[in-house]
């Protein structure tokens, strides 16, 4: 988008960099001019993050023109964690679901003004943590999977893993949860 090579109506979204609004010299005039946003949601949708994201690419990758060149720059500086592509295809869509707040979980389609209210069938709001960790309905299949872990746990531990824990057990973390998931039948696919 900004070097012209995506469709018009996409590149003239991008708000102009610092140095084209300003003739200081510093050292973010490569980076773009913030889009305001009023909600969350906005806040968090394509442009604005990234433009956020953008901004805090180092200003040699942003300088390289050349289009494969600067993908590579990009992907070699966000590495995934392994264990995110552990197991079967189904449960890593739908442990990433979780992740993105994409799932069908009601508070995940109430932010998405998909659903009219946030909770579940219990009264409470049924997000990621209260379907991994404290939905009553599911204590049985939690039992069998996520408990029998030998860690402390958190939503962000089952959610993203931990950097404290090797790849091996942050692989077992992410199969516990997405076992959890497969299991509860939670999602329709």
């Amino acid at each position: 988008m900004k070097n012209d090579l995506s469709p018009p109506y996409l590149c003239n979204l991008v708000p102009l960099p610092h140095h084209e609004i300003h003739s200081h010299n510093t050292q973010g005039s490569q980076n773009f001019q913030s889009i305001l946003c009023r909600t969350s949601f906005y806040f968090n949708s394509f442009l604005p993050s990234v433009i956020r994201n953008w901004n805090d690419v180092p200003n040699d990758v942003k300088n390289n023109i050349l289009y494969l060149s600067f993908k590579n720059s990009i992907s070699t500086s966000c590495k995934v964690p392994f264990y995110y592509n552990c197991r079967s295809r189904l449960g890593q869509i739908l442990h990433a679901r979780l992740r993105l707040e994409c799932s069908s979980l009601q508070c995940h389609l109430f932010n998405r003004n998909l659903v009219n209210n946030p909770y579940c069938r219990c009264g409470l709001v049924e997000n990621a943590k209260h379907f991994l960790l404290f939905w009553k309905i599911y204590s049985h299949i939690r039992l069998r999977t996520i408990y029998l872990l030998p860690y402390v746990l958190s939503i962000n531990k089952l959610l993203y893993g931990d950097p404290m824990l090797s790849q091996q057990q942050n692989t077992e973390i992410f199969l516990s949860v997405q076992e959890f998931i497969i299991q509860s039948k939670r999602y329709k696919t």
